[in-house]
């Protein structure tokens, strides 16, 4: 599975749609309806799925869509495989 496929299936677990129902472009809190504790909760089971430690609070200010979460994921992905 993709590291999108991955993402879509957590946000959809998450949020109790369909993956067929997430889009790159939903918003997190306003498209899919996730509260401040769904945040949380994903960002334990994304840490938990990539084996990387989330963001913090300036990082989560970022991340407001389920591209933008895809993106910070592969681009922390790199940076653990790199060190």
């Amino acid at each position: 599975m993709t590291t999108e496929e991955t993402i879509i299936h957590l946000v959809a677990r998450q949020s109790d749609r369909s993956v067929a129902d997430i889009h790159r472009e939903n918003t997190l809190i306003e498209d899919i309806g996730l509260d401040s504790l769904d945040i949380m909760e994903l960002a334990m089971e994304v840490e938990d799925e990539f084996a990387i430690d989330i963001y913090d609070d300036d990082d989560a200010e970022k991340v407001k869509t389920v591209d933008d979460l895809i993106k910070y994921v592969e681009s922390h992905v790199k940076e653990a495989r790199a060190k």
